[in-house]
């Protein structure tokens, strides 16, 4: 127990020196957690690391989320390589929904609400759509532009995205290769 309170003041001591903040996942241990400065799910965290001042910012997030930042932290620095000496901060990971036209929508069907298509906008958006969608539910909000662009497809969509696999293939290599 000794040892727990001497490393929890060492840690005190480097967050007061560096300017820093932890922030730890709702899936670290509880020691993680008790060390943290805020505690949440990955939207908290990024929510909470976008409005701090810290100069530091310690993210203990999951084993998947260290995966996807250093993938990102390497294909990062080789289309940029001036940011080699920067380190990866936040990272984000899971499926991506992308509308045809690359733009997002909000509407109704039967009823329910829906945003979607934020492919590539991220979270931000996703936030400020969520507040869109609240407002012309409660009323407060008469419309929105984002309810008013027409979703359009292709001839060769037929309500399965047989062609994911092919694409995302076929952009992994574009990538790989610089093009």
């Amino acid at each position: 127990m000794k040892e727990k309170e001497e490393i929890g003041k060492k840690i005190h001591l480097l967050k007061e020196k560096r300017k820093a903040v932890i922030l730890a996942h709702n899936y670290q241990l509880g020691e993680v957690q008790d060390i943290a400065d805020f505690t949440g799910d990955s939207l908290d965290l990024s929510q909470k690391a976008s409005q701090t001042d810290a100069r530091v910012i310690v993210f203990c997030g999951v084993h998947f989320m260290a995966e996807s930042a250093k993938i990102l932290g390497a294909t990062i620095t080789r289309f940029f390589p001036e940011l080699v000496d920067t380190p990866l901060t936040h990272s984000w990971g899971g499926k991506l929904g992308v509308t045809f036209d690359l733009v997002p929508h909000i509407g109704r069907i039967d009823g329910i609400w829906y945003a979607l298509g934020y492919g590539g906008h991220g979270v931000a958006l996703s936030t400020y759509l969520g507040d869109q969608v609240a407002g012309l539910m409660a009323g407060t909000l008469e419309r929105s532009p984002f309810a008013e662009i027409p979703h359009p497809t292709r001839f060769y969509y037929r309500g399965r995205a047989w062609f994911l696999p092919p694409a995302s293939f076929l952009f992994r290599a574009l990538d790989r290769f610089g093009l």
